[in-house]
């Protein structure tokens, strides 16, 4: 949340510069970069975050958006009303233009070049983690025991070591181990660092890999079908043993994750349709119907 403030911030002070020195080309760049960063970097990295801390993070979406189009509109004002026209609504806006606003002023507290430093070593490490897992072809839906990270940088161990959370989450793994990666792992080498996985599945790890593949294909389904947030409808999920007890240990998580009722033998529903799908070398059958 504060990198983005800070990038926002950041990018006020470019732009007013560029204004200032007649260098109205630049400010289009600036603009680009900055909505850009929001949208491929911020709202990525809070997906799972806006379920729990939603006005937080949808505020941040909110102000950067915002100022975003306002200073856009010195330099493309009809595309700019027509964006504002198209958010007023959802943001509960007064103003009837993008134009009557104030200019977005500038402040200064929450310019931080250290945050913006640690964002960018945040994402060299988690580029190269999601390369390293195509590389080993293991789905970031499979979670892993361990990840290496090995650098003579003491500052980069830092950072990393500030932002394990967000990067345990993000590349899916239970640990985080630095130091000298153990030989004959698959390695990814970087100018500053090297990655690994440790790639050893417990039957743990195992269960948990199956029910994310499970809970995303039956979200898919929803999409499919164009059911919304608390339209509750019931899935009867037919497979071999393995995958119905993966299913039977975890049925309140997987019914709360994909907003349904999860049943695993037939019952007297109005079936709407079913699918046959696949999960790694398992079958799964979804017959989809309304309570």
């Amino acid at each position: 949340d504060l990198y983005m403030l800070h990038l926002l911030e950041k990018t006020k002070i470019l732009v007013q510069d560029a204004l200032e020195k007649y260098e109205l080309w630049k400010v289009g760049r600036f603009l680009e970069s900055l909505y850009l960063e929001l949208s491929r970097f911020y709202i990525k990295l809070t997906r799972e975050r806006i379920q729990e801390e939603s006005e937080t993070v949808l505020w941040v979406i909110y102000k950067v958006l915002l100022d975003t189009i306002n200073m856009l509109s010195i330099i493309t004002p009809f595309i700019s009303e027509a964006i504002f026209q198209n958010l007023k609504k959802a943001f509960g806006l007064e103003e009837e233009s993008i134009h009557i606003l104030p200019w977005p002023s500038i402040r200064n507290e929450f310019v931080n070049n250290n945050i913006e430093k640690e964002a960018e070593v945040l994402k060299q490490l988690l580029e190269s983690g999601f390369r390293l897992r195509d590389k080993i072809k293991i789905s970031l839906r499979w979670p892993l025991q361990e990840l290496y990270i090995e650098s003579e940088d003491s500052e980069f161990i830092q950072i990393c070591k500030k932002l394990e959370d967000i990067i345990k989450a993000k590349l899916n793994v239970k640990k985080i181990t630095y130091g000298k990666i153990p030989d004959g792992l698959e390695k990814v080498v970087e100018l500053k660092f090297a990655l690994a996985y440790n790639k050893e599945l417990t039957e743990k790890l195992e269960e948990e890999g199956y029910l994310r593949e499970i809970q995303r294909e039956l979200q898919e389904i929803r999409k499919k079908l164009g059911l919304r947030k608390g339209d509750k409808i019931v899935f009867i999920l037919e497979s071999d043993e393995k995958i119905k007890k993966i299913i039977y240990n975890n049925i309140n998580k997987l019914s709360k994750a994909t907003d349904s009722i999860i049943l695993l033998e037939t019952s007297n529903i109005k079936v709407v349709r079913d699918f046959e799908l696949s999960i790694k070398d398992h079958k799964l059958k979804v017959i989809v119907g309304f309570p």
